[in-house]
């Protein structure tokens, strides 16, 4: 991640990369506000009025559309380590002699990629696993 490490290529402050970056994460809105905001009194304790405006700040951040691209950016590149054993596992699947869980896999596939693969767009795609009864439209 050390194109992201500061977030200031991304257009955002510290603080703001830092709600993104703890939202990729999975973290939600009153854990970012303590993390990324000092919401504590005197004596380390949890300030309700600081809590309250840090929260109300995490929430601005993400209507902020350059927090949102920061927030995106950080997923893709968090995603990508992840991508390849996705492609694999509905490699697997496509392959399962469970029919549905085949389907399931095939349709996520061409739904997903047909277009950016051949180039072509608004097209349906249909996968019919074997033993399926053929498609089409109903008699009169």
């Amino acid at each position: 991640m050390a194109k992201l490490s500061t977030g200031y290529t991304l257009g955002v402050t510290r603080q703001q990369f830092l709600c993104a970056m703890l939202r990729s994460e999975g973290h939600d809105i009153d854990y970012i506000a303590q993390h990324a905001y000092d919401c504590t009194d005197g004596d380390g304790s949890l300030d309700p009025d600081k809590f309250m405006k840090a929260k109300a700040t995490v929430r601005k951040n993400f209507r902020n559309p350059k927090v949102m691209a920061a927030y995106k950016e950080i997923l893709k590149e968090f995603m990508a380590d992840y991508m390849g054993p996705a492609i694999r596992k509905v490699g697997e699947q496509i392959n399962d002699p469970n029919g549905w869980l085949a389907n399931k896999a095939a349709n996520d596939v061409m739904s997903r990629f047909y277009a950016e693969v051949l180039g072509e767009e608004d097209k349906k795609i249909v996968v019919q696993v074997e033993g399926m009864p053929t498609l089409g439209t109903p008699d009169k």
